[in-house]
């Protein structure tokens, strides 16, 4: 117990200068206080702050003379020193005890010197309460103290013993089949099983099956009666038999784990294999792809482009070809922006007549002038002729990104189908050429849309 809540809990009776402890004890719980505290009413009254403190914040005169006060101030020395040397009887005192001292003593003396002070016995599961002076004695008789089994050494409750002694694992037994032995009951199913001669058992001859004592097995398994003597060697043939096919079929099992194992580590292998194929395939990907990119970069560097789009079997397919059949190239890289070429054979704007765009992909604002120059090329006699020429010039700023840019009246659909027919292998190809001129005022060469 804390000192101040002891001291709290003292009784004025039991002071030895009773006048004295009367004027240190608060007013208004009537409890002795280490830490008191006096107001700054016109009388300085005394109370402990628990008590008083509520009612400074609540603005509330002083209650034993009505006074107003301010603050809590700390009591002076001399009652300090009073409240620490005031001497106290043992709360004991009417049972004999003779004790005086001051509350720190006191404490001390009760919690644990005191003969006359009750304390509990101690003991698990015991609610008595005895005085510390006969505590010994009662110890030494108490129903729960703990006392050792002399059979396994354990600390049980003395009430208990009788009980425990039931079931004791080392308590001693002797074996119920009469064969004379004494064990303990914790190796009592072990003598049993394995050990007692007039306890049951089987032949350990295989699938025999008689049970008969222990100690009667050795007669019956040397038993000289050819009748008994057969039967065992039969059953003993039968089991090395069914042993031996069980041999046989974890043999069996090994083999085939082994197999398998070594199917699996191949298959691991091949695995391995086909990983560093595929790593070298995205290793040469990767270098074709830095390949390409340096040669978009050296694309983009120049001030011309030249590229082809190729119209395969143009004749034969003209007969199906409608307003909306395109051609269409692959990306195409020009100061630093894609581009794609797009031909329509029969055009729709007029219809019948043939248009070539391209339309822009990302780009960067560039301010150069292109010129761009489409060439319809036929094939004959194994050599490319112009068939059609037309040229369109623009400014990279009024070209907008997904917007076309091109001659919708580049050539009559029946020109293209014409010449496809007269074509070797009835194929067209349109040659592209882009030329920067750096900047300048736009010219149309075509009709540009």
């Amino acid at each position: 117990m804390a000192q101040e809540e002891f001291v709290k809990n003292l009784n004025a009776s039991l002071a030895v200068d009773k006048d004295v402890a009367r004027e240190l004890f608060c007013p208004l719980c009537f409890s002795f206080s280490t830490e008191p505290k006096t107001v700054d009413c016109p009388a300085g009254h005394m109370f402990c702050i628990d008590c008083i403190d509520p009612v400074l914040q609540a603005g509330d005169p002083c209650p034993c003379c009505r006074g107003q006060f301010t603050e809590l101030r700390q009591v002076p020395l001399v009652v300090k020193n009073m409240i620490a040397t005031l001497k106290w009887h043992c709360k004991n005192k009417d049972k004999d005890c003779s004790f005086t001292g001051t509350s720190a003593q006191l404490q001390e003396h009760l919690e644990q010197n005191c003969t006359k002070e009750e304390v509990p016995c101690g003991f698990s599961g015991c609610n008595e309460r005895v005085q510390r002076g006969s505590l010994t004695a009662r110890q030494k008789k108490c129903p729960r103290r703990p006392v050792e089994c002399e059979h396994c050494e354990s600390q049980i409750p003395f009430i208990t013993m009788s009980t425990h002694l039931k079931t004791c694992p080392s308590f001693p037994v002797v074996c119920p089949k009469s064969c004379g032995t004494e064990t303990t009951r914790a190796e009592l199913k072990s003598h049993l099983k394995d050990h007692c001669p007039e306890e049951k058992t089987k032949c350990p001859i295989p699938h025999c099956g008689k049970a008969l004592k222990r100690k009667e097995i050795d007669v019956h398994v040397n038993d000289a009666d050819p009748k008994v003597s057969a039967k065992h060697l039969k059953l003993m043939l039968k089991e090395r038999e069914a042993m031996g096919k069980k041999e046989k079929k974890d043999k069996n099992r090994l083999t085939d784990a082994i197999a398998q194992r070594d199917q699996l580590s191949s298959d691991l292998s091949t695995l391995k294999a086909d990983k560093l194929e595929l790593e070298n395939k995205f290793a040469l990907l990767e270098e074709e792809r830095d390949q390409k990119d340096q040669e978009i970069r050296n694309l983009n560097s120049k001030d011309s482009l030249t590229f082809v789009l190729s119209l395969p079997d143009f004749a034969r397919g003209a007969g199906t070809f409608r307003s909306d059949t395109k051609f269409e190239s692959p990306d195409i890289y020009f100061k630093n922006t894609k581009f794609t070429l797009v031909v329509y054979p029969k055009g729709n704007v007029p219809l019948g007549i043939s248009s070539v765009y391209f339309y822009k992909g990302y780009g960067c604002n560039c301010n150069d002038t292109i010129d761009v120059k489409f060439k319809l090329m036929g094939l004959r006699n194994a050599q490319w002729r112009e068939v059609v020429q037309k040229t369109v010039r623009v400014p990279f700023s009024t070209v907008r990104r997904g917007h076309e840019v091109g001659i919708a009246s580049f050539a009559p659909f029946s020109t293209l189908r014409n010449e496809a027919s007269r074509s070797t292998e009835g194929s067209l190809r349109l040659e592209v050429t882009m030329e920067s001129k750096r900047s300048g005022t736009p010219v149309m060469l075509g009709t540009m849309t």
